[in-house]
């Protein structure tokens, strides 16, 4: 992979589980991780990892926007 090419993921129910091993994994490989997580979850385990959280309701399409938004900032 060059300098200039960088891989990016969402990874979904990145607060805990295999979603958090996989968002942890994904980092360690060098790939820039954004990981959705729900709003009674806590961000502070993803920031440590230099994950991107982002808190996610699926039912609120305005919530599911801002979502996109911040990925393809």
């Amino acid at each position: 992979m060059s300098k200039k090419e960088t891989r990016s993921a969402v990874v979904t129910g990145a607060g805990s589980g295999l979603g958090f091993a996989t968002a942890k994994l994904l980092k360690k490989e060098g790939w820039t991780v954004f990981g959705t997580i729900i709003e009674s979850q806590s961000p502070k385990d993803l920031e440590k990892l230099g994950i991107t959280p982002i808190v996610v309701d699926i039912a609120d399409p305005e919530s599911t926007e801002n979502a996109k938004r911040i990925v393809e900032e």
